[in-house]
């Protein structure tokens, strides 16, 4: 039987920050990616807003508090005609712009597309 190429989406483990390893200055969230990124979630349980930065220098998004952010990076593709990707190697900072959080955690979760075959 001939084979089938596809491509398939899988998931990273979930990375999290609890509030209480939070600071005024960023703080990584988990590891680097390890698989260059489609569709990125971060949920803000926290009581207050974030700042999150993928340098760990420069405010980049904000996540309000009790909220959800979802990029769709996959969904588009770049004009040289491959896939839009967030890059491996890459990771998440987090920091609080303001008062300290008091209850929760931030959420990243990550999925990533490969190349599978299929018979």
């Amino acid at each position: 039987m001939a084979s089938a190429y596809s491509t398939v989406v899988d998931w990273e483990n979930l990375r999290s920050l609890p509030y209480t390893s939070m600071a005024d200055t960023f703080v990584g969230i988990g590891t680097p990616f390890a698989n260059p990124i489609r569709i990125l979630s971060i949920y803000n349980s926290t009581d207050e807003d974030l700042f999150l930065s993928n340098d760990g220098v420069n405010d980049k998004i904000v996540i309000p508090a009790h909220s959800e952010q979802v990029y769709d990076i996959g969904a588009n593709r770049s004009s040289q005609g491959g896939w839009l990707v967030l890059s491996a190697g890459r990771r998440l900072y987090v920091r609080y712009p303001a008062s300290a959080p008091t209850q929760g955690a931030v959420y990243v979760e990550v999925i990533y597309g490969t190349d599978a075959i299929g018979g």
